[in-house]
């Protein structure tokens, strides 16, 4: 197609953070699946995507493990440091560049021909693409560029190579580690040619471009991408990025200010309602642990569960080997078989009484808690319980899917109504994103604060100065942190506008 064009676009960065992984990824939980697909995502093409890995080989993308723990486990196996863990252990900021994302894509009608040939896509908001298949096409087109990635930094330093298909221009993100060949971090060696100024990264990028387009872009019909220089359009960087978001932190400053003021006079309201809710705290504190015991039971029954399940793959093994009988074989999968019935049955006949002594806890606490009490109790630190609900719920939903449709039946009947409509799943769902906030203010990380705060289409900072006030207990911060994260997750005056 005349004047198509590549796209490869590069964003350092000195980390790599859990949500954007989760992203890559496609480990969105529900609400996060609903909220992207008000956009350009389509969760019914979700199972088009793919990954590129080692030699070249396409696979469906690996979900189980999270892209910061691949890289993890590839600087364990070179016996790399992160240079960014001693600052990240005493709750600095990170200082060096460690991570490269990349973005691979092109014209949007020769990617959207590449990945769906002549099938016809629905490109609306809702629309159902499940019957769509992927084409050998967009197989050969993201494994010559993993080949290119791969030439450029080597396999070895490519941590993730992972394909999306359903938005609406099919493209690559492509994690790079930024190693020399002596396996040390060194952005400025690869990227810069060892001069760390903007002019020597643009330079960079206009060689890697064009060796880009020779080599992938033209194969497929796409041409070198306009270069910057006759733009204009400039490379911004993770710094700039930062201080940007910060410029937009001060100047909502004054609607921070009347955020704390409110704050503080709400704890006048706070205090007359201490009493309540110290009782209340008292009740979920034990319905917690017993939650907790359960999590326990749950998770030794998974433990177990993979225990016997390795024991079947290496009793397939050696009846290939011919190490056992087919006799001998079938005689011990049946015993593995019958272990994990047994244990399944024990968990969940312990599970039904736990959640029956919790079932009738919560349905005598229920009708104390309105909403100005649990609005209140969320000021004094609810909210720190939040995610731990939420984990425990995920726990929950794992054993759940583990078990057959007749136990999943019971489970339900038995169990389930305690979580429907309750308050731990009501606290979970929602305070989930606000308590990660809530959390990097105290932690004093301000910039992933401002950032899961802008990502949720909340506005603005903490402002300038904010930390622990010298006559301020860890509860009294908290609760101003608490405070902060509300208002941070309010939409801004532009976005408000603009609905």
């Amino acid at each position: 197609m005349s004047g198509a064009k590549n796209v490869i676009d590069m964003r350092p960065s000195k980390g790599f953070s859990p949500s954007q992984g989760n992203e890559h990824l496609r480990r969105l939980d529900d609400c996060e699946r609903a909220q992207k697909a008000r956009w350009n995502y389509d969760p019914s093409r979700e199972h088009l995507n793919f990954e590129v890995g080692k030699g070249g080989v396409v696979t469906e993308v690996n979900k189980f493990k999270t892209i910061n723990q691949r890289i993890q486990e590839y600087l364990d196996s070179r016996g790399i440091v992160n240079p960014n863990k001693k600052y990240i252990d005493q709750g600095l900021d990170p200082k060096y560049r460690t991570v490269v994302n990349f973005i691979l894509g092109g014209n949007r009608e020769v990617m959207r021909n590449l990945a769906f040939g002549n099938q016809k896509v629905d490109w609306e908001h809702g629309a159902d693409n499940s019957d769509l298949k992927r084409m050998p096409e967009i197989e050969s087109w993201a494994k010559d560029a993993y080949a290119f990635m791969c030439k450029k930094f080597g396999e070895q330093n490519i941590a993730a190579f992972v394909v999306h298909l359903d938005e609406a221009n099919p493209h690559v993100h492509c994690t790079v580690l930024p190693l020399t060949e002596k396996n040390r971090f060194s952005f400025k060696k690869i990227f810069t040619k060892g001069v760390n100024t903007r002019e020597a990264l643009v330079e960079y990028m206009e060689s890697l471009h064009t060796e880009y387009a020779e080599e992938v872009g033209l194969k497929y019909g796409m041409e070198r991408g306009d270069s910057i220089k006759e733009t204009g359009a400039a490379h911004r960087t993770t710094e700039e990025y930062r201080r940007k978001l910060w410029k937009d932190a001060q100047e909502k400053e004054e609607e921070v200010r009347e955020n704390i003021k409110t704050i503080e006079q709400q704890n006048s309201t706070i205090t007359n309602q201490r009493g309540i809710i110290a009782s209340l705290s008292r009740e979920i504190k034990h319905s917690a642990a017993r939650l907790k015991a359960l999590a326990t039971m749950i998770k030794n029954l998974e433990t177990h569960k993979a225990d016997l399940e390795q024991e079947i793959k290496k009793l397939n093994r050696d009846l290939a080997a011919g190490k056992i009988s087919k006799e001998e074989a079938d005689r011990k999968l049946s015993q593995i078989n019958a272990e994990i019935k047994k244990t399944e049955e024990k968990i969940i006949d312990k599970a039904e009484g736990k959640y029956q002594v919790i079932k009738a806890k919560y349905k005598e606490i229920a009708p104390k808690v309105n909403l100005k009490i649990s609005h209140e109790f969320g000021s004094l630190g609810f909210h720190m319980a939040a995610l731990d609900m939420k984990s425990r719920l995920s726990k929950y939903g794992e054993l759940r899917n583990s078990l057959s449709p007749s136990q999943r039946d019971f489970l339900d009947r038995t169990v389930g109504e305690i979580f429907d409509g309750s308050l731990i799943e009501n606290v979970a769902e929602n305070s989930a994103n606000l308590c990660s906030v809530e959390a990097s203010l105290y932690l004093g990380y301000l910039n992933a604060a401002t950032r899961i705060a802008q990502s949720c289409g909340g506005g603005g900072g903490p402002g300038t100065g904010w930390g622990k006030r010298d006559d301020e207990n860890d509860m009294d911060f908290r609760r101003r942190c608490f405070g902060m994260a509300m208002k941070m997750m309010k939409p801004g005056r532009q976005q408000r506008l603009k609905r």
